[in-house]
């Protein structure tokens, strides 16, 4: 479970989070959405402590133990290291074998590149070096933002959304995308200027939008859709 209250983020005179608060249930995939520039990213970074916040509380589940995952939209490779080096690496860190990692190498689609160096690989191919990475330690709650956004190839987009889909955990993704949101997510959380329009089920949201704003975010929607 993620349960957020009154969280509070400025930049100098800037109010960039203006009071969020939401909870995501177990099990639970909720997608934010918004305009560039409305808090998205802040938000995560918030909640996952790449940012100090303001002012507020943040709880990520029940136990101190849990393992968290992120994806940020910087792979963060190491150059040095070829992709299954920098694969292995959070298991290396912790201690712990690294007999699974090329069951994830062959996951996410890179089998046969695992000894190539991330100047060798296609951004595509890097960001799934990082979602792989992420996805070695095996993450009790996932914070991702835009973890897909080199990806233009649509059955590989979707493949990706599969795998996480599988997982079934707690997440809280980041997305430009509403269609995406639309098809991925149990719930949508969509923001405007740092505060929250709308925090609904995809359905709701497109019979009931709370706002001017989720109804032109609606009607801007791919015409194919």
């Amino acid at each position: 479970m993620i349960q957020i209250k009154n969280l509070v983020k400025t930049f100098e005179s800037n109010t960039v989070l203006n009071k969020i608060s939401f909870n995501v249930n177990d099990r639970e995939l909720v997608c934010i959405v918004g305009e560039s520039g409305c808090g998205k990213s802040v938000l995560l970074k918030c909640i996952s402590k790449y940012l100090d916040k303001d002012s507020g509380k943040v709880m990520l589940g029940y136990s101190d133990t849990l393992e968290i995952g992120t994806l940020f939209q910087s792979f963060a490779l190491l150059p040095h290291k070829t992709v299954l080096e920098n694969i292995v690496l959070p298991l290396e860190v912790r201690g712990l074998s690294t007999a699974k990692a090329m069951e994830v190498v062959e996951l996410v689609g890179l089998l046969g590149k695992q000894d190539l160096y991330p100047s060798k690989l296609l951004s595509s191919q890097q960001q799934k070096v990082a979602i792989a990475r992420a996805l070695v330690t095996d993450p009790d709650i996932w914070l991702l933002d835009e973890p897909f956004s080199s990806i233009l190839d649509s059955e590989s987009r979707t493949q990706m959304q599969d795998i996480f889909l599988k997982l079934n955990k707690t997440t809280l993704f980041v997305t430009h995308d509403f269609d995406e949101a639309l098809s991925i997510a149990d719930k949508i959380l969509i923001m405007k200027d740092g505060s929250i329009e709308q925090f609904d089920t995809p359905n709701d949201i497109l019979s009931n939008p709370a706002s001017d704003y989720v109804q032109k975010i609606i009607t801007q929607r791919r015409p194919d859709r």
